[in-house]
């Protein structure tokens, strides 16, 4: 018998089982005899740990999430995929502080790397902090400084300005987001800018517009 005949058999059998944790504590074997090929097992090992991640979340154990986060391998823990992940369940646990932390270096070690910084800019945009303005201020000036601003960086951009009743900077982010990449969501925080603004003509043909984007999207 190979060690391929030997794990390939116990892993299909956990992850029928949902038992991501015991398959996240094969991996460091996996990886050491090569049992896979190494796309394969980088799409095992992020289904795996993420999985993990989000079952330990729906189960609202945020203490465990952080400490089983802690304990897996430092090379699953450097993985871009598996932070990010990470980051968005401190997100839903509105664990904002350590989210915007945690984040922050992405936008310099990932400037070129288009696919990960829109996933980053797009999660910025969900953290909500005390201090909005100095939020706004941050990816404000990264946007300004950067030649590869992807389009999701209007509606974030409009969405901190929102929170931080920056009203004329969120309605001109929006409005770009509106241009660039439409969506019911952007409509309705643009509804409520204008609402904001005592613009509510524009605030009435806005939320129409987002009704009937969600019809003709459905």
């Amino acid at each position: 018998m190979t060690v391929t005949d030997y794990f390939s058999p116990i892993i299909l059998a956990h992850q029928r089982l949902n038992d991501w944790h015991s398959i996240v504590e094969l991996l460091p074997s996996l990886k050491k005899f090569k049992i896979h090929n190494e796309e394969k097992l980088n799409k095992l090992e992020n289904e795996s740990v993420q999985n993990l991640l989000s079952v330990i979340a729906e189960n609202n154990e945020l203490e465990k999430l952080k400490d089983v986060w802690q304990k897996l391998p430092s090379y699953l823990r450097k993985k871009e995929s598996n932070q990010l992940h990470f980051i968005k369940l401190l997100v839903l646990f509105k664990q904002m502080d350590e989210a915007d932390r945690l984040i922050k270096p992405f936008f310099k070690k990932n400037a070129s790397d288009k696919v990960v910084i829109a996933n980053v800019v797009e999660l910025f945009g969900e953290i909500n902090l005390t201090n909005s303005s100095q939020q706004f201020s941050f990816l404000e000036n990264w946007y300004t400084q950067s030649n590869q601003a992807p389009n999701e960086i209007y509606l974030s951009l409009g969405k901190i300005a929102f929170n931080a009743e920056l009203w004329g900077k969120a309605r001109f982010y929006l409005e770009r987001s509106l241009q660039v990449s439409p969506s019911a969501e952007t409509y309705l925080i643009m509804a409520n800018t204008l609402k904001k603004l005592n613009d509510h003509e524009l605030e009435g043909e806005c939320f129409k517009q987002g009704l009937e984007f969600v019809v003709e999207n459905k």
